[in-house]
């Protein structure tokens, strides 16, 4: 019963001829995902692979999908193994033939979906997902499940579990929400029968009476509730729905080895067929089904929202760094609250969602203030958008997640609605006569115009208006209200005539709000990188190395060093040169090799920093495995400072030299280096950003934006060719407004 997490390497691509899937569990919704790595038809020894993940619904669903192609069995490796660390202990992953997972579940879904009538298709990438699936279901050799299941069964009879363990890892998810419970029209559970200890029990005759008297009725209420929500659940949609999940788990046990298991699914599935077809309500009988009504008692017990219970969750404490609803960072707690804890500010206690974090709230808040006093909007634009953008996206999440799964907008559909919402917001503010409270009226109808827009699919009106009047209350209350507070403050008040002070707040707002977005975006690329690339990306040759230290001796040749020192030490006397002739600190070249030595040496002072044989330096990667991203942030507002106050710490002196002017020296080299690191891996994240840019960028003109058609003709920039023009004019334009700096980084190797 025990599950181990999948493993994939470099030897598990040789395994099969098209390709690998890694399959997860169907959840309790009927909802699984699909990790695809298609071989590509190139030469063996320049091999690439496409990785595509699709996301469908058993009942006949394709939510969500994006893709990678091109990728280097290096960058393949990583990014696999990045997203089965995000993925652990939600979903559980088995490894097929790509061929095998397309024909017998992707086909499957998209079958049921054309069936149904519904938009198949959210998006381009979505459909490109797909596409890749289909053109490699061909190679199956497998006409159906049936024949499928035959060739890894054979024709021996395996008896079928009567029940299934509760404690199944892979299931764990599969219980009714209560709010599908609600949506049903049925009550909460009674809560699970809590047995006294035996020895209470046993103690006297009326103990055990009164226990088997409570035992029985507890027995018959749980059964009344059970027949309830059985009546309730039997419908096409959800007939569809455990016949769906039954048959994907029954394949996942196959691929896993588990042919009975797979048998007992398979039993459930023709057990719950022949229900519907003799129009009959679901059996409890039936492993699956109890499965289902058990753990929903179990898991609503555990959550305080059974029958008689009151729920005391409280939505703002968290163990993990961020919101698993929306992402969002946490806060971290100080004191009061065990070590290690985290305090969500995008929900309320209750579980309401929240305008965004605090942070995004103050940035907006402050913005609409300034916006408000010096009637223009175009210096705080991006402040706005940002803000307004990550408001949303935790506002929307935790309102949606309080919805009934299947009325639930999918990525692609909340994803276009927060884009068109942001740019209507920003419109909709009259610089000239701005009226927070008109604003926030006008935002909620704009909201309530794109939902029915977007997600009229899923989205019934009645929702709409909940979440347009959650909404409102929520921006009023936790927006609006405050940017007359803001507004007062008295050094915003000379901001229209003070235009240096304004550009100034403009800058640190703007630094302030899209740090974190810049954070998320590099913590995902840096957990997609190799380790190969992290210490490429980290370090600097020995030359570099060399020039730091070269820098620092001569700008500190003739200067006293203060800083380093202890108040105890005479600075007059260590500010001068010192009287040994053979120190270190009096020739450069001495200099230079003590610090590589003293880097390179087993105690060596500066943890972060060290140096290889060959001379280079490198700074730790340790440094960045914090999945919160606080250093990088820190990095990217100059906040870092406590970095070099480690390194400049006056209690280590000895432990770089016993002079105290070749200690400081040291010092000051180790900060010099770090800073030049710090600059190169920024650097280097820039360059991957430019060049993914590019390649999103290739079906419009760089400059003006036009698309590629029969009166359009793009042509490449001939010395990277990563990006397009449609004429002369536009290359020039954009040779002198930027691409000159990125050219020579775009080219190919």
């Amino acid at each position: 019963m025990a599950y181990c997490s999948p493993t994939f390497s470099s030897k598990t691509l040789l395994k099969y001829k098209h390709g690998l899937a890694y399959v997860s569990n169907a959840d309790g919704r009927g909802i699984f995902s699909i990790y695809g790595i298609f071989k590509r038809a190139d030469e063996p020894a320049k091999m690439t692979y496409n990785l595509v993940n699709i996301l469908c619904y058993v009942g006949g669903e394709i939510r969500d999908g994006f893709f990678f192609e091109k990728l280097k069995e290096s960058e393949l490796v990583s990014i696999v193994e990045s997203n089965f660390r995000m993925a652990k202990g939600k979903a559980f992953f088995q490894l097929c033939p790509i061929e095998e997972a397309a024909k017998l579940l992707v086909i499957p879904c998209y079958e049921k979906a054309k069936k149904r009538g519904t938009e198949i298709f959210k998006n381009h990438e979505v459909q490109r997902s797909f596409e890749l699936y289909e053109r490699i279901s061909c190679f199956c050799s497998c006409g159906n499940e049936e024949e499928f299941v035959l060739a890894k069964c054979g024709c021996e009879v395996k008896k079928a579990f009567t029940h299934l363990d509760l404690r199944r890892p892979e299931l764990d998810a599969w219980w009714l929400e209560k709010t599908e419970l609600n949506h049903l029209g049925c009550s909460a559970p009674p809560p699970p029968m809590n047995f006294p200890e035996s020895e209470t029990i046993f103690s006297g005759s009326d103990n055990m009476i009164d226990f088997m008297s409570e035992a029985n009725n507890q027995r018959e209420r749980t059964s009344a509730w059970k027949k309830r929500v059985l009546e309730m659940f039997s419908t096409s949609e959800n007939f569809a729905r455990l016949i769906g999940a039954a048959q994907h788990q029954a394949l996942w046990y196959l691929w896993k080895g588990d042919q009975k298991m797979a048998i007992t699914m398979l039993d459930s599935v023709n057990r719950i067929r022949k229900d519907q077809i003799e129009e009959r309500i679901l059996s409890a009988k039936i492993p699956v089904v109890e499965l289902f009504l058990n753990l929903t008692q179990i898991q609503l017990a555990k959550m305080g929202e059974c029958e008689g219970q009151h729920s005391t969750v409280d939505w703002q404490q968290s163990t993990e760094h961020f919101c698993k609803t929306c992402y969002s960072p946490a806060k971290r707690v100080m004191s009061g609250f065990s070590s290690g804890s985290w305090i969500l500010t995008c929900v309320e206690k209750d579980g309401k969602g929240m305008i965004g974090t605090d942070a995004s709230r103050r940035n907006l808040i402050t913005a609409l203030a300034i916006v408000k006093r010096i009637e223009s909007k175009a210096e705080f634009k991006t402040v706005i958008d940002f803000s307004l953008k990550e408001s949303l996206e935790a506002f929307l999440e935790h309102s949606f997640v309080n919805l009934y799964w299947k009325n639930k907008p999918t990525p692609p559909m909340t994803e276009s609605l927060i884009d068109d919402a942001v740019c209507d917001f920003v419109d909709a503010i009259d610089c000239a006569s701005f009226e927070p409270f008109e604003w926030a009226k006008s935002c909620t109808e704009i909201l309530k115009d794109l939902m029915e827009k977007h997600c009229h699919e899923k989205l019934s009106k009645t929702n709409i208006t909940d979440v347009a009047v959650l909404f409102q209350k929520a921006f009023e209350s936790q927006i609006i209200q405050n940017i007359e507070k803001v507004e007062e403050v008295p050094q915003y008040a000379s901001l229209h005539e003070d235009r240096s002070s304004l550009y100034q707040l403009n800058s640190v707002m703007t630094a302030l709000t899209v740090a974190p977005s810049v954070v998320s975006c590099f913590l995902l690329k840096w957990k997609n990188k190799t380790d190969f690339e992290k210490k490429k990306a980290l370090s600097a040759s020995l030359n570099e190395f060399l020039a730091s230290m070269k820098k620092v001796y001569e700008g500190y040749s003739k200067k006293s060093l203060p800083l380093c020192l202890r108040e105890d030490v005479d600075s007059s006397q260590s500010s001068s040169i010192c009287k040994k002739r053979q120190c270190a600190c009096q020739d450069l070249a001495k200099f230079q090799d003590y610090v590589v030595e003293l880097l390179c040496g087993t105690r060596n002072p500066v943890s972060f920093l060290s140096c290889s044989l060959d001379g280079s330096v490198s700074l730790s990667a340790a440094l960045f495995v914090d999945n919160c991203g606080e250093l990088i942030e820190d990095m990217v507002l100059c906040h870092d400072i406590y970095i070099y106050e480690e390194i400049m710490d006056a209690d280590n002196l000895e432990g770089f030299a016993k002079c105290p002017r070749l200690a400081g020296l040291c010092k000051f080299a180790c900060s010099e280096i770090y800073t030049w690191l710090k600059i190169k891996m920024i650097a280097n994240f820039k360059k991957s950003v430019w060049k993914e840019e590019s390649s999103q960028e290739m079906n419009h003109c760089m400059c003006c934006g036009k698309v590629a058609c029969e009166d359009v003709v793009l042509m490449k920039c001939s010395a990277c060719k990563a990006v397009v023009y449609c004429s002369s004019e536009c290359q020039r334009k954009d040779w002198k407004t930027g691409h000159k700096q990125k050219c020579h980084i775009l080219r190919k190797p």
